[in-house]
């Protein structure tokens, strides 16, 4: 459906923390519990100057209230569109469209959620179903193995695929678990398609026991408005790579590194590692589980960097547990660059 510019313009100026207000969300002094993610302290922040913008300094997402509607209900840009013009009365072309908010969430509803993490339990058997029927795509080989110069043999190990397109995906698994179950599963959107930007990687997070506790995907697609990593909204946060831990003795080296890309880094240099999901995300309830290993990190050339690494390092003080710093070339950007950009790997040699 076409949405007249000037219907955009008017949308992109609204209030922002109005808007959080009218789906429910609670806010406190112009800040508010971020639905996006799991969190003890509310980072989704509101400018009261710039009331059009909003912003989470955990995740970094942001924007305007088209972006804001596109996250909180997982939609198209049109849909948020839409949605918004019913929240406000704004007459499309094709007539008045109907949305009803969800829920309202308080503060002892979100702290439940993050808690919990989202109403909807995490379908283990669905998800191990659909890492068990995709594949690792051409364009993820290609994004692997000739951009990023990442070991193969780790990347099947740990079961890394990918999606491309997830409309047939999407259809078997309504059809072999069900309608009821696969909306209920937090797995799929309202249209009935995994809620997964693609084309993207896909990372499976499991526990010590090699049990699925959740994925994230890598969007490798051309769109610079699309998110580059997304979680379901039904899972909890871990640290990845956890079963590794069982093939090292304690005392060991063991590098912690700021999200999926660098660890798989690290793992095809040949040492041991395992992520945390980023600099902002720390899944405290994890970080027991690394003690008595010899921590070590290699932070982003950056202040973000920098400051995840004295987050985490904190966090791991709490729990009696030490961290050393290790620094990477000053003209690299994180270790994953650096890495990269010293391997010689060509992948069309290898594909042929």
């Amino acid at each position: 459906m076409f949405i007249p510019q000037n219907i955009v313009d008017d949308l992109r100026q609204r209030d922002c923390e109005e808007l959080a207000d009218r789906l429910g969300i609670e806010i406190n002094r112009h800040k508010a519990y971020c639905f996006l993610h799991s969190e003890s302290v509310p980072s989704l922040s509101f400018h009261p100057s710039k009331k059009n913008v909003w912003h989470c300094f955990s995740c970094g997402k942001g924007g305007d209230a088209i972006s804001f509607m596109m996250e909180y209900e997982r939609c198209g840009f049109t849909e948020a569109c839409e949605k918004l013009c019913a929240i406000y009365g704004m007459v499309l072309p094709s007539g008045k469209p109907t949305y009803v908010p969800k829920r309202r969430l308080t503060s002892q509803s979100v702290s439940r959620r993050n808690n919990l993490d989202f109403d909807k339990p995490f379908d283990t058997e669905i998800a191990e179903w659909l890492l068990d029927n995709l594949i690792l795509t051409h364009n993820a080989q290609y994004f692997l193995f000739e951009k990023r110069k990442l070991n193969e043999e780790i990347i099947y190990k740990i079961g890394i695929k990918a999606l491309d397109d997830s409309r047939t995906i999407s259809q078997k698994a309504w059809r072999k678990f069900g309608e009821k179950r696969c909306r209920a599963s937090g797995l799929f959107g309202e249209k009935g398609y995994l809620s997964f930007w693609v084309p993207c990687i896909i990372f499976p997070y499991r526990d010590r026991k090699g049990n699925l506790l959740g994925l994230q995907s890598r969007y490798i697609g051309d769109d610079k408005k699309v998110p580059r990593f997304q979680f379901l909204s039904c899972q909890k946060t871990h640290l990845f790579n956890m079963p590794l831990l069982n093939e090292i003795m304690v005392d060991n080296d063991l590098y912690l590194t700021e999200g999926v890309t660098d660890c798989l880094a690290v793992l095809s240099s040949g040492k041991a590692a395992i992520a945390i999901p980023s600099a902002t995300i720390i899944p405290e309830d994890d970080l027991s589980l690394l003690e008595g290993y010899k921590l070590k990190m290699m932070p982003d050339n950056d202040e973000a960097g920098w400051d995840g690494f004295m987050k985490l390092r904190l966090a791991l003080a709490k729990k009696g547990i030490s961290i050393f710093k290790e620094d990477i070339p000053a003209e690299y950007k994180d270790y994953g660059e650096w890495y990269s950009s010293n391997r010689d790997f060509n992948y069309e040699d290898k594909t042929e």
